[in-house]
């Protein structure tokens, strides 16, 4: 067996598509659609399915065949010699099995209750109209030692062209282009990064250096704008994703409603 199939053994994932994870299933698996049978036990084209989808079609269908077998075979081995029944492994599986069935219901509720585009148009008018802040257009300078940054602060207070110095001693990405970061909202940015450009006037450069965890920088602003909600059909994904999970959310806090739960 090959060492890239021997490690997706220890997948718990895996192992459970391998092992069923619960008796009552794997009592209900006929051989009829069996790909291989181990001891009598099928290994159903379903089992080969998931695991091709795990694998992304990575590998033959023999060699996923047999990667099953040896999943199945370790299974067995475990049940003869008792390790399906240490608490940890048995927690293991009851999780596995758990989510499994968890992911597939949410599924089968987005499929039975589609996000409609009216829906999807409400919420965007709902988005637009709020205040989406302001975006900043700035550039920066990014050195790795305090005192150079300081050096290039003091050239900058005789005049020096800002671009120049960001193409001469900035030590990012953004060098070539003299430092430019483009328009930006403040919350993409490391912090104190995003709120020092902020606090910055039109025209205006830091005059200490600001320090990440990247390194030092100078940073200066060249403009600001309100922030401009993109077109729908760029968002409309996440629109749709969003609305999805608030969907879930609601159901499940309505089964929480309904339950008996008892947090010890």
């Amino acid at each position: 067996m090959k060492m890239k199939s021997l490690a997706l053994l220890l997948l718990p994932a895996v192992l459970l598509i391998a092992c069923g994870g619960d008796e009552s299933v794997v009592a209900q698996v006929s051989t009829a659609d069996a790909v291989a049978t181990v001891n009598g036990k099928p290994i159903t084209q379903g089992q080969l399915d998931v695991y091709a989808r795990r694998r992304s079609g990575q590998g033959s269908m023999e060699d996923m065949i047999n990667d099953l077998i040896s999943i199945e075979l370790l299974a067995q081995a475990a049940e003869r010699d008792g390790t399906h029944l240490d608490a940890a492994v048995t927690a293991e599986l009851v999780a596995h099995r758990a989510a499994t069935l968890a992911q597939a219901v949410v599924r089968a509720r987005l499929d039975a209750n589609p996000i409609s585009d009216e829906q999807v148009e409400a919420e965007f008018e709902r988005f637009t109209s709020e205040d989406l802040g302001e975006e900043l257009n700035a550039r920066h300078i990014l050195v790795q030692d305090e005192a150079l940054a300081r050096q290039l602060i003091a050239q900058l207070d005789e005049g020096a062209d800002f671009a120049d110095l960001a193409r001469e001693h900035s030590q990012d990405g953004s060098a070539e282009s003299g430092g430019d970061l483009g328009w930006f909202d403040q919350a993409m940015m490391v912090e104190p990064f995003g709120a020092t450009a902020a606090a910055l006037a039109i025209g205006a450069y830091t005059t200490e250096p600001v320090q990440t965890r990247f390194g030092w920088h100078v940073i200066k602003l060249d403009d600001r704008r309100r922030a401009d909600a993109p077109p729908l059909e760029e968002i409309r994904d996440e629109i749709v994703g969003f609305l999805q999970a608030q969907m879930i959310e609601a159901w499940v806090n309505e089964l929480r409603g309904e339950a008996v739960i008892d947090i010890r």
